[in-house]
């Protein structure tokens, strides 16, 4: 029920930076990589990051071609990981095409869009921060 409301409502996508909340000091933290040692700590500043352009589009999507890339996790009921977890389980190009889903968009979804979104996953990655991925079920 709730996968087949998706599909008339819209299917939501973002890639967000996680921050938590300090439960000694209170304030706002992420993991990140300390410059120094190389080794991940809490970091209590916001990063100095700007995304590139090219990857900015993918920061908040609507569109059902999504439901391929979170498939995996939506038989759990997770809308909701690490971008290491979500890199894990991205499909091949090939598996994308062989989906029912994907015929739906096959108009404007290309091996492009999907090498591009694979591309901005890959530049979260290399920044070091707690960066998550999200949907809509």
């Amino acid at each position: 029920m709730h996968h087949f409301l998706a599909y008339i409502m819209g299917f939501d996508f973002a890639i967000q930076l996680s921050v938590s909340i300090c439960d000694e000091t209170g304030k706002p933290y992420y993991y990140g990589k300390d410059p120094e040692t190389n080794r991940f700590r809490k970091i209590y500043a916001l990063p100095d990051v700007i995304v590139p352009e090219e990857h900015r589009r993918f920061l908040k999507q609507r569109g059902g071609i999504y439901h391929i890339y979170t498939e995996y996790f939506n038989q759990y009921d997770i809308y909701e990981v690490d971008i290491h977890t979500f890199m894990r389980h991205f499909p091949s190009w090939e598996t994308v095409k062989e989906k029912e889903v994907y015929s739906d968009h096959s108009d404007y979804w290309t091996e492009e869009e999907h090498t591009a979104l694979l591309a901005a996953l890959h530049w979260f990655i290399l920044q070091g921060e707690s960066y998550i991925v999200s949907w809509s079920y």
